[in-house]
């Protein structure tokens, strides 16, 4: 990826209110990602992660795809996939790959990605942002927390519809789980 497009993708994701303090410089994990002309809607980004810890909590912010703006057309799913789909969900499993498929699957995010291309905005990025919450004591469980963070260039501008249906998606694909403890140690 062209260092530009980059840097103007990590200054998008810098605006997005859930990881604006942590957003550090994506930059060079974006450039290492091949986004020549494809028909995938997506390409997966080398391991990357910030780190925050914020007493007793933990964040982790990584990228995990970049998204073709062009490819992002509305798709219909298979009933082996929306099977998988709702096993995954149940059992807590964060999947950036499903992730990408239901995006494609709602047409409001759809119609904001074509929005976004027609501005001149070739790519949007796909993140997670998990939480480890282990503040409430040696003798609560850890709360685990996966959220997916969606990036869509043009539409994460504060207080804007836009970035409220982003955030509403968001929330509707959140993974949480309890981890126990045996002996002080997370299992």
């Amino acid at each position: 990826m062209d260092r530009n497009v980059a840097e103007k993708l990590v200054l998008e994701l810098k605006k997005h209110p859930r990881v604006s303090s942590i957003a550090k410089e994506f930059v060079g994990a974006l450039m290492s990602v091949g986004v020549k002309d494809s028909l995938r809607f997506y390409e997966e980004i080398p391991s990357n992660q910030e780190l925050l810890d914020d007493g007793g909590k933990y964040h982790y912010l990584s990228l995990r795809r970049v998204l073709r703006n062009k490819n992002a057309f509305l798709k219909e799913v298979s009933e082996l996939k929306l099977v998988g789909r709702y096993l995954a969900g149940k059992l807590h499993i964060y999947s950036s790959d499903i992730l990408s498929r239901a995006l494609r699957e709602n047409s409001e995010m759809v119609d904001m990605i074509f929005s976004s291309l027609n501005a001149g905005n070739e790519f949007s990025i796909l993140g997670k942002f998990e939480t480890y919450d282990s503040s409430r004591g040696n003798s609560e469980p850890i709360v685990h927390i996966e959220r997916p963070i969606l990036v869509i260039p043009g539409m994460m501008e504060a207080k804007s519809e836009s970035l409220s249906k982003i955030l509403q998606w968001e929330e509707a694909n959140i993974s949480r789980r309890r981890e126990g403890k045996i002996f002080g140690y997370a299992i």
